[in-house]
């Protein structure tokens, strides 16, 4: 079985971010479920330093818990892990 995955269109300037458990790789929802082929897997932002942020705080409250921050252009310009 395999999936698509479609990253979001953004501006330029913006940034988006995914969060994965870090045992699996599979992605998460902002609601902290797996994503399963429904439903936002990403955040939007502004700034790097916004998503970055965004993903420490994740990070702190969710175990196991890995981040991707990608440029407009889709091209990964961070990646956190605890």
């Amino acid at each position: 079985m395999s999936s698509k995955i479609n990253l979001p269109k953004l501006n330029k300037g913006q940034f988006s971010l995914f969060l994965a458990e870090k045992s699996t790789g599979i992605l998460l929802k902002l609601d902290d479920t797996r994503h399963l082929g429904e439903g936002d897997f990403y955040a939007v932002f502004n700034s790097i330093e916004e998503a970055e942020v965004f993903a420490r705080n994740a990070m702190a409250t969710k175990q196991g818990v890995e981040c991707w921050i990608r440029d407009e252009e889709g091209e990964a310009v961070r990646t956190l892990r605890e």
